[in-house]
């Protein structure tokens, strides 16, 4: 994949669930 299909997924997961993939990222 490439970077920017990594930071749309990564956009679209944010989306759905932001604290919690905040929290694992972290």
């Amino acid at each position: 994949l490439r970077p920017f299909l990594l930071r749309r997924l990564k956009k679209e997961v944010e989306a759905q669930l932001p604290e919690k993939v905040s929290i694992n990222l972290d």
